[in-house]
């Protein structure tokens, strides 16, 4: 099965500065840049840097870090960018009060493939679900809702499915834009 075709944008300076636009009303921002790093290897250059952005969304404070590394290349006296890399640095989301007295429910054996497959285990303790293959190294469970969770420390969302009966059968980890079906084999 091929990949489907990325799409590639190249843009002159004209033609970005159109892509260019203002923010909406009740829309504001600062972005600051930390820790800028920029290394020459003759006619090409690595540039570092973290963006610090905080944005107000209709009287709501967000807060988001990127990372980003741009290479140039020296040709005829002049910088040219060739490439740039910007990711999202992951940060745990702040947890939603939920009811939590189905959660004794989810806990329990979880197994993602075939026997033998890999084990993960939803435990509870002191009122709180923790992800994971063993208890020691298990995640807490960070609550969006009564079985959706984001899981402490990573970039990944576990849904936990029931059946039409109510019963939990599974979870899914919301990963990399794809979702992992890890079906539940025992109940603690």
């Amino acid at each position: 099965m091929r990949a489907p075709p990325v799409p590639v944008w190249i843009y002159g300076k004209a033609g970005f500065l159109d892509t260019l636009t203002g923010l909406r009303k009740g829309f504001s921002g600062a972005i600051r840049i930390r820790h800028l790093t920029v290394r020459t290897f003759g006619a090409a250059a690595s540039v570092h840097y973290w963006i610090d952005e905080h944005e107000n969304v209709l009287g709501q404070k967000l807060h988001t870090l990127y990372v980003e590394t741009d290479t140039y290349r020296r040709e005829r006296g002049t910088w040219k960018m060739i490439a740039a890399q910007v990711t999202v640095v992951p940060a745990d989301l702040k947890p939603v009060a939920v009811d939590t007295s189905g959660w004794p429910r989810l806990a329990g054996v979880y197994r993602l493939g075939g026997e033998p497959g890999l084990l993960y285990h939803a435990y509870l303790r002191d009122g709180t679900l923790y992800w994971g293959s063993d208890e020691r190294s298990a995640k807490r469970l960070i609550p969006l809702s009564p079985l959706v969770f984001f899981v402490q420390g990573s970039i990944h969302i576990l849904v936990f499915v029931r059946d039409p009966a109510g019963h939990v059968t599974e979870a899914l980890e919301l990963h990399k834009y794809n979702e992992i079906e890890i079906r539940r084999i025992a109940r603690t």
